[in-house]
């Protein structure tokens, strides 16, 4: 299972005149154009930072003749906010859809600051996560959502940890038996940290997988990435 995951940075407005530049909903919409003519393209495409507006964008990317042709489908996934309406970290699955489909279930409690994805595509399932935004608890957030995962029997988690990469010592020995792997050698955020990657338990095997490229740190402040699970 080819699994993608890209902070959006707030996108999901498609009532705009600006549809490339400040409101960026375009721009994403073209890279996941691009992310889906690969030669070897993501099954399931976890975007995060979706706002209010997303099911909108679900319904227009669903009535898209490109993403029918190619056998997808977008779900909006609507994360509550302290009042209780729809968060501006919201997220959208773009999934294949093949022989089962997908299925998406929002996990949260135990004092995760957001809910994360628990996302099952063909028997196969994986986590997705935007963690808090506080480098002094972002970690603790990601190890507990690592445990309810593997109390599901569920080995991956890919996503948004808001803790660096280079955080971790050479020879960190991870968390429970898993381990956080990054894509590639560069950047994920602003060309400077790497927030966004995969954990994984040790008898999982992962693998980077080709991405869309991009260097528009002012369009978008963060990376797509991929990974083979």
């Amino acid at each position: 299972m080819r699994i993608g995951f890209w902070n959006c940075q707030r996108v999901g407005n498609i009532d705009t005149n600006n549809w490339f530049t400040a409101d960026r909903t375009g721009f994403v919409w073209a890279t996941v154009e691009q992310w889906l003519k690969l030669a070897s393209p993501p099954d399931v495409l976890v975007l995060a930072e979706i706002t209010q507006s997303g099911e909108k964008l679900a319904t227009a990317l669903n009535q898209d003749s490109f993403i029918q042709a190619k056998g997808y489908r977008a779900e909006f996934h609507a994360f509550a906010n302290k009042n209780g309406g729809a968060s501006p970290c919201s997220m959208l699955v773009i999934g294949k859809i093949d022989r089962r489909g997908f299925q998406v279930d929002i996990c949260g409690g135990r004092g995760l600051k957001r809910p994360y994805l628990k996302i099952t595509w063909n028997d196969k399932s994986f986590g997705a996560c935007h963690a808090i935004a506080n480098p002094n608890q972002a970690l603790d957030e990601v190890t507990t959502i690592i445990d309810d995962l593997q109390a599901q029997d569920v080995s991956v988690l890919i996503g948004d940890m808001n803790y660096d990469f280079a955080n971790f010592s050479p020879d960190y020995q991870g968390y429970n038996q898993w381990k956080p792997m990054r894509w590639g050698d560069g950047p994920s955020f602003q060309g400077k940290k790497t927030l966004d990657y995969v954990w994984h338990d040790s008898s999982t095997a992962v693998f980077p997988r080709e991405v869309p490229p991009h260097t528009d740190w002012a369009v978008i402040d963060h990376a797509p990435i991929a990974f083979e699970i």
